[in-house]
Parts: structure tokens; C-alpha cells; sequence
């Protein structure tokens, strides 16, 4: 059931594809989409009451329950009853409590709801009349009653005479682009359908329908009519018109077979079989058919019927006549822009209307409006294959975001709504290779199960006991004893910082000390080593202060872990409560430390303060098996001058990785290790206990070192409006951070060799988009694909993953490459709204960093074989 009816399109569309009984098919439809369904219903539940979406969603449910739940017709109830198990089974919740059936009949049951207000006023209280506006006044007109535009056209009209539909959602922007479902139904009665709607929709509301009898169906909405309490919802009839109807005759019927009134409707119908269009307006008691037929079309435009919510028909408008003080009502129709817009573009393409017109047509003001989701097209001959073109965002390639011209309010959860193309809409294609691909489309590589972390032999590194810390400050003699006074208050805070559960312990001192690894690194490749016994103050550089204090930092870490928790704590509360606020020398810090520890400790010191180079082991690893046991066998040289030194490794066997410290003396050393499991991978230095050269030092943070050289690359191979609004967008916000200064934003073909060697480079966006993405993805050998990325032998393919990695530009080391991926234009936007600190690789799930880290140094990652 589950694995292969679900994707991502690569423009924010998701296909699902149902078969079976009812149950059966909603039960795949809600297990599939769960989290999409219970992000829904919170957003919608917002909407209900923001300060107490709780109690709004109660609210929204109650009315549900009592006008519209026992008026479905028995299949769909059963069909939402399905959605509802599955999506529970799958933990979708709300409110902590799972998704229940009432939730998927009262998101499906949303837009009746949303009508009743305008329905009652109709019976209860005077109505304001349409009045004559200037055309400029028409823009008062609240954008709920533009809610969508669409045409169907036919024989004189067409290119080759074959129908062309076409259909816009028009909708608020915070619910809005939930209408991402491309909904694939095989029923066991009735025909396969296809429509577009929101997670757990069992109609479209969006609004496009088509079925394998060759029925096209949309709507836009008009002024709505009075509510029939003992009528059926309009979600029930136009599904069920959509699953069994084959002929204009079977939609009229079943949309107005005991019709509710409630989301008046103009209702545009095609027929394949027969070439056959036609609009239904249906009211509540009043409705009107116009068909091609007959040969009747509103302003005589032959072959062409359009609509925009603008009520063509006297009988129909009538109905808006009640009201309680029975006053005058103005039943004149007058033309709105669109109106005109649609006779023009008639006019001007009679005879010659095929899909690119009318994808044109979509991209046109004023048919489309701002608040616009979307746009669809099909033609007979798409529609024999159930096929549509489908626009993600808005057709004028206008981005909508969160918070601007309040198209989407600033609520928990708002994205914003970008221009990201057409897809082509093809369900007996896309069927067919998800059930080819099987597991491989579009799934998240499982990672293997971790294996047990085994620190018992490093406890005393991890669990430093906070009461023997270290107070007091202590000044320098001189500039020489830099290195301690920064160094004691840096580690200081790592040790009063670390978590007190080793697991993650280990995690953070690995990540604090790398950190400080990379720091250092850095400002070396800038400016040059120094030692920190020669340190100077100066104001025009950064190495005299940060290669002291980060070669202090590990110097105390080394100190530490030689010397034992207790004894370094005793050497550094002496020299902190007897030189408290008085001047200290490196040489008593020296005399202190060797009285307290009754042993020699002045080369182990002083080599990290007199050297400006780094320890640099060469390891090797070997394993032999010894009947029930493995012995390993670790042998560690150092080229050039060698270090004293202590630090980590990591041992992986298939059920735990074993931690221990190896002391390393300024000379070869082997060390003989035994295993009740094989060895098979061998990690040296595996908390970074030491500094190392590595050929990748850069974070996020390194922008803002060299900010005034950097360039932002967007890519020009697709969705080129929204790839240069993220870009300009993403600019500012390294602005607003720090900066100050908006680096340059610039296309993918229009950096030059030369600014690849002299510039560091921000890239935006995967192969697919960026075209010097992928070259230099390339260079930089990262796995990476259309939609599709892989890390760390793992692969993630779903819409809202995303990478972020920094590393050394090929063309020239010593600038840096900052590369940002999205699976999809919206999880790029998510990575980049913010300012995000970062370390040189972070995982992206929607605007959240599921997983981060550093680059290892390879060098030290054996495998054994």
C-alpha cells in the first residue's frame, strides 16, 4: 500500500496515488500524508482563533458535527473515516490527541463552512447592493470574493477545435499553499480521477477534476446564496459528480440533487467523448445551464465560456434579494475588469486558443490577482491521459512572503508562496514509475542502527565536576602570559558548559574543541602563525590574540587530561586564589603546576606555548583474531618534530564503538588492544584532543571575515524569478546579521573564472537550478542529484531536506565555498530566511537543523580490513 504512491514534485506538488475499496484508499491517503494533515488542521485551527487554536478548531469541529457530517453520502464518509485511521496509525496529531474522523469531515467540510456567513446574511439582514465603481474602486472589492478565474473553450474558438480548460485558485496566503496535493483515485466503483486539493481532501475545492470518462470539471465562486440546512455539502456532490459522472447531463444532476447552496458556484464542464463545454451556475434554488450546444455563449463569444465570481444570470442573482428590511437590491449585472479582460482576450485570440495561450492568459493582470495560488491548464488531448499542467505560485511570477501587503499573515507556520512553474500532471505515468522505482523514489536512506556508544574508559574526561572549577582572574606579566589568561577563562566555560549525560558530552567536547581547531586554522591561512610566547599587542590583526588563546585552550585540555581531574583542579585553583587580580609569569604558572603534580611538566607546557606548528601523527591499524578474541594493534609516528601529547580514538565493532585515551610520547608508540568483537573501523583523535592540519577549516561564521569578497550565485537553469528573490533575499540577511554591506548577487553564467578564484562564493540551490553548483559540486566530488542530495552515506530525497556545507573553493584553497541546497525552492527559502550559526555541514528538515558538524580528517579514519 504505502511505499509507492507518494512523491514530491520538484516544484512543491506532492502525487499520491489511492486504490481500492473506501476505507482502503483513504486509509493509504491519510497514513501517506499524515503530516501534512496534522500541519493543516493547525493552521486551520489558527485561522479558527489565534490566541486559542484550541478552542477555535472546537469550535470549527462542533459546527461540522452539527450541519454537515450526517449529510455525506455514505462512501465518502467512509473514505474520511479511512483518512482518519491512516493518519493517526502514521502520529498525525493535533492538540496532542490524534487526527480523528470529525477532523478530516471538518477540514473537508472548511468550505461550506466558510460560506454560512455570507448564506445567513442573505435570509437575515439587509444586503448592500452591487453599486456602479470606477474601475480603480473595483480594487475595494475584499479579495474573498476574487477567489479564482477559469475558462473552458471549444470548436470555433480552439486552435485545432479540441477543448482547452484552464482554472486559477485564488486563496488567503496561510492556508493557501496546502492546495499542493495532486490526488490520483482508483475507486472500486465509479471512474479514476484526478484533482488538485489540500492534505486529506477528498474533493478539490482547488479547483480541478478530471475522470476517465473524459469529464473536466472546475469552478469558480460567485456572491453566495441562501444555505438549505436539509441539502447535502457541495464537497460530497462535485466529488461524487467527479468519481461517477460520464456526461454533462450526470454533473448537473448530481452537483444540484439536493443541493445545500452553500459555496455558489460557477461549475465549467468539459466532455472529451463529445467536445462538449458548458458552464452551471448553480444557486440554491435557482441555477443556469449554458452548453455549447446550444449555441448560446454570454457576449457571444462562440466556443468560450469564462468565469471570475461575477453572477451572469438575473434568476440567480435573485436569490441575493431577501433580506429583513426588504430593501432595494441592484439585480443589474455589471462587468468587473476581468470581465472585460477575458472578452479581450477572446477577441484577440479567436480561432488560435490552444494550452500556451492559455498559460499566457494565466500570467496576465487583472485575470490574475495577487492573492493567487496557482494555475491549471488541459486540452482533450491531455485529458484522454488525465493530464493537466499545473503552475506552482503565481503565474505573474510575483513571490509572496510572509508578512509583506498582508497577503500571508505573520502566523506559527507561514510560508511564503513562490513562482516555481509548471509541472506536468501525468497519473498513469507517474503510477507507473513509482511502481517500478519501488523503494528507490524519493525515500530517505535509513541509517544503519547506531551502534552503542562504550565510554567507561574516558568517563574522567567527560564528567569534570563543576565545584572544582577554578575563580578569580589573574593578570599577565606580559604580553607572553596572553595565552594563559585567555586560555583559563575559554576553558573555563567548556567545562562549566558541558552536558552532564556522556553521550552527549562526548558529542560536545569533540564539536568545542573542533571548533576552536578551525578557528585557528583560519586565522593561521590569513595571517600567518606566531607563538604564543612571542604574542605582541597589536590592533591591526587577529592572530596575536587567537592562536594564544585557542593554543592556551588545548594546552589546559592536554594538561588535563595528563594530569587527571583533581590535580589539574588543585594547580589551577592555586595560581587562581594566590595570584587573584595580581600579575602572573608563565614560568610560576610552570613551578605551580610541576610542585602540585610531583612530576616534570615544563616540555609537555611549553611545547604548545615556544612551537607554532601542529602535532602531526601518522596512524596505522592492524587486527588480528585470536580464537574467541580480536587483538588491534595501533601503532602512531610523528613526522618532524614530535609532540607529547594525549587524545581520543574511537574502535567500531558492529555492536559498539569502545572510547578510550592513548598517551602519545615524543616518539613512535604502539599499542596492543583486545576485542571480544572484530574491529572494523579505527577513528585516531576521534575528540579532536589535539589540533591538526586539515584541508577544510571554514563555518558559516567565516562569511563575516571576509565578507567584502564574496558573491552570491543564484541559478538560472529554471525558476529563475523565485532562485533571484531567495538570492536577494538571503543577501540581506547576511546584511541585516552583521555585515552591514549587501554582498553581490550575481547569475550562475555570469561569474567569471576570475571571480571564481578571487571571490569567496555563496551557491543557492541544487544542480537542477544552478548550473556552477554543479560544476563545483563536481570538483568537490559531493554526491548530489536533481531533487535528491547524499551526506555521509545517506541520502535524502523528500521536498523539505536540504543541505548546507562549506567548504574550499577547488579553484583556489584559501577562499571558500558556501553551498546551500534545497530539495525544493520552499526548503531553500526555509535555510535562508535566517541567519543561521553553523558549523561546516548542517542538515536541513523544513527551517530546522536536524543534524550539523565538521569535516573530519580523514587521515585519521581507518578502515580495517
Amino acid at each position: 500500500w504505502f511505499g509507492d504512491a507518494y512523491r514530491y514534485d520538484d516544484r512543491g506538488w506532492i502525487f499520491v496515488h489511492i486504490e481500492g475499496d473506501p476505507y482502503q484508499r483513504g486509509y493509504q491517503y491519510g497514513y501517506l500524508l499524515a503530516d501534512e494533515i496534522a500541519e493543516y488542521i493547525n493552521k486551520l485551527a489558527i485561522r479558527s482563533d489565534v490566541d486559542n487554536p484550541a478552542r477555535g478548531w472546537q469550535r470549527t469541529r462542533f459546527d461540522a458535527d452539527a450541519m454537515f457530517l450526517r449529510k455525506y453520502d455514505e462512501e465518502y464518509l467512509t473514505e474520511m473515516k479511512g483518512i482518519a485511521d491512516g493518519a493517526a496509525k502514521a502520529g498525525a496529531t493535533f492538540n496532542d490527541s490524534e487526527v480523528d474522523f470529525l477532523d478530516i469531515v471538518t477540514i473537508n467540510s472548511v468550505i461550506d463552512l466558510g460560506q454560512m456567513g455570507s448564506a445567513l446574511r442573505r435570509t437575515a439582514h439587509p444586503l448592500t447592493g452591487k453599486s456602479f465603481l470606477a474601475a480603480e474602486d473595483e480594487l475595494l472589492i475584499a479579495d474573498e470574493l476574487h477567489k479564482c478565474s477559469g475558462f473552458v473553450a471549444n470548436g470555433p474558438a480552439t486552435k485545432d477545435g479540441d477543448i482547452v480548460f484552464g482554472q486559477i485558485f485564488m486563496w488567503n496566503g496561510y492556508t493557501g499553499p496546502h492546495w499542493n496535493v495532486i490526488c490520483d483515485v482508483i475507486p472500486t466503483e465509479g471512474h479514476r480521477l484526478v484533482y488538485e486539493t489540500f492534505p486529506g481532501g477528498i474533493h478539490s475545492a482547488a479547483d480541478i477534476y478530471i475522470n476517465d470518462a473524459g469529464i473536466m470539471l472546475g469552478e469558480t465562486t460567485v456572491s453566495q446564496t441562501p444555505f438549505d440546512l436539509d441539502g447535502t455539502p457541495q464537497s460530497n456532490r462535485i466529488r461524487k459528480a467527479a468519481q461517477y459522472a460520464e456526461s454533462i447531463d450526470d454533473v448537473t444532476k448530481i452537483l444540484s440533487t439536493k443541493n445545500n447552496g452553500q459555496y455558489t458556484n460557477d461549475w465549467l464542464i468539459g466532455d472529451a467523448k463529445t467536445n462538449e463545454i458548458a458552464i452551471f451556475l448553480l444557486g440554491t434554488k435557482k441555477s443556469k445551464l449554458w452548453r455549447s450546444k446550444s449555441g448560446f455563449f454570454p457576449g457571444g463569444l462562440d466556443g468560450f465560456y469564462w468565469s471570475n465570481n461575477n453572477n451572469k444570470d438575473l434568476e440567480v442573482r435573485k436569490e441575493y434579494i431577501p433580506n429583513s428590511n426588504n430593501a432595494p437590491f441592484d439585480l443589474v449585472f455589471r462587468p468587473w475588469n476581468r470581465d472585460i479582460a477575458f472578452n479581450q482576450f477572446y477577441q484577440n485570440h479567436k480561432g488560435e486558443i490552444d494550452a500556451i495561450a492559455g498559460v499566457n492568459l494565466w500570467a496576465s493582470s487583472p485575470i490574475n490577482r495577487p492573492h493567487a495560488c496557482d494555475g491549471k491548464i488541459t486540452t482533450t488531448e491531455m485529458a484522454n491521459e488525465l493530464m493537466f499542467l499545473a503552475h506552482a505560485g503565481k503565474v505573474t511570477l510575483r513571490e509572496k512572503f510572509v508578512g509583506e501587503n498582508n497577503r500571508i499573515p505573520d502566523l506559527p507556520g507561514a510560508t511564503p508562496r513562490l513562482s516555481l512553474g509548471y509541472s506536468i500532471v501525468s497519473p498513469k505515468f507517474i503510477t507507473e514509475k513509482l511502481k517500478a522505482s519501488k523503494n528507490r523514489v524519493n525515500k530517505i536512506a535509513k541509517e544503519s542502527e547506531k551502534v552503542k556508544n562504550d565510554l567507561n574508559d574516558i568517563k574522567p574526561l567527560l564528567k569534570f565536576n563543576k565545584r572544582l572549577l577554578w575563580h578569580n582572574t589573574v593578570y599577565p606579566k606580559s604580553v607572553q602570559e596572553h595565552w594563559f589568561v585567555s586560555g583559563t577563562a575559554a576553558y573555563w566555560n567548556l567545562l562549566h558548559s558541558a552536558p552532564e549525560v556522556a553521550d552527549r558530552a562526548i558529542d560536545y567536547f569533540h564539536d568545542q574543541l573542533t571548533e576552536l581547531n578551525y578557528r585557528l586554522l583560519y586565522t593561521v591561512s590569513r595571517e600567518g602563525a606566531i607563538t604564543p610566547i612571542n604574542a605582541q599587542e597589536v590592533y591591526d590583526r587577529y592572530n596575536n590574540y587567537q592562536i594564544p588563546r585557542i593554543r592556551g585552550t588545548y594546552l589546559l585540555h592536554q594538561l588535563r587530561l595528563l594530569l587527571g581531574n583533581e590535580v589539574f583542579s588543585k594547580i589551577m585553583n592555586e595560581v587562581h586564589s594566590r595570584f587573584e587580580e595580581k600579575e602572573i609569569s608563565t614560568k610560576q604558572f610552570v613551578e605551580i603546576a610541576e610542585k602540585i603534580a610531583e612530576r616534570p611538566l615544563s616540555p609537555f607546557i611549553m611545547q604548545w606555548l615556544e612551537r607554532d606548528d601542529l602535532p602531526n601523527p601518522v596512524v596505522s591499524a592492524k587486527k588480528e583474531q585470536q580464537d574467541d578474541t580480536w587483538e588491534l594493534t595501533i601503532s602512531i609516528d610523528q613526522d618532524g618534530a614530535p609532540y607529547h601529547f594525549l587524545t581520543t580514538i574511537a574502535v567500531h565493532t558492529p555492536s559498539s564503538k569502545f572510547w578510550q585515551i592513548l598517551e602519545i610520547p615524543a616518539h613512535s608508540k604502539s599499542f596492543e588492544l583486545m576485542f571480544n568483537e572484530e574491529p572494523l573501523r579505527v577513528e585516531f583523535n576521534a575528540g579532536n584532543d589535539i589540533p591538526v592540519e586539515r584541508s577544510s577549516f571554514y563555518t558559516m561564521s567565516s562569511f563575516y571575515d571576509d565578507f567584502f569578497h564574496t558573491i552570491v550565485a543564484y541559478g538560472t537553469s529554471r525558476q529563475i524569478e523565485a532562485n533571484h528573490t531567495l538570492a536577494l533575499r538571503f543577501a540581506k540577511v547576511l546584511a541585516d546579521r552583521y555585515s552591514e554591506v549587501l554582498p553581490m548577487v550575481k547569475k550562475d553564467s555570469e561569474i567569471t573564472a576570475d571571480e571564481l578564484k578571487t571571490h569567496d562564493i555563496v551557491l543557492m540551490g541544487g544542480i537542477a537550478d544552478n548550473a556552477l553548483t554543479k560544476k563545483i559540486a563536481d570538483a568537490l566530488k559531493l554526491t548530489l542529484g536533481k531533487n535528491y542530495f547524499e551526506w555521509q552515506e545517506h541520502s535524502y530525497g523528500n521536498a523539505d531536506d536540504g543541505l548546507f556545507v562549506t567548504l574550499p573553493n577547488p579553484y583556489n584553497p584559501q577562499k571558500v565555498v558556501y553551498i546551500f541546497i534545497g530539495n525544493s525552492a520552499l526548503e531553500l527559502h526555509q535555510m535562508t530566511k535566517k541567519y543561521n550559526r553553523m558549523p561546516a555541514w548542517a542538515i536541513f528538515n523544513g527551517d530546522r537543523i536536524i543534524k550539523n558538524g565538521y569535516h573530519s580528517a580523514k587521515r585519521f579514519s581507518l578502515t580495517l580490513d
